[in-house]
């Protein structure tokens, strides 16, 4: 059993018990995941957008601390999914 509580106006107020009575883990399957494509199908443009923005600026800031003299573009989005 569980107690929540919380701080409010230098004294702590109880809220309520929680019981767990369920067993951990997923309470259902939705699908059977057979490949990692099936997973990428959560992937919005939006995120993989996002995801290709993050690694060049995470390169950008790497390189900025130890210089290299190998040529580099950024990453697409379409090369970042052909290695997924």
């Amino acid at each position: 059993m569980v107690t929540l509580e919380y701080f409010c106006c230098n004294s702590v107020q109880k809220l309520h018990d929680l019981s767990f009575t369920e067993q951990p883990g997923p309470a259902r399957i939705v699908k059977q995941w057979k490949t990692s494509l099936d997973f990428m199908f959560f992937f919005t443009t939006t995120i993989w957008l996002e995801l290709v923005k993050q690694m060049n600026l995470y390169y950008a800031q790497s390189i900025a601390s130890k210089p290299s003299t190998m040529p580099r573009q950024d990453v697409t989005v379409e090369e970042l999914q052909a290695f997924t």
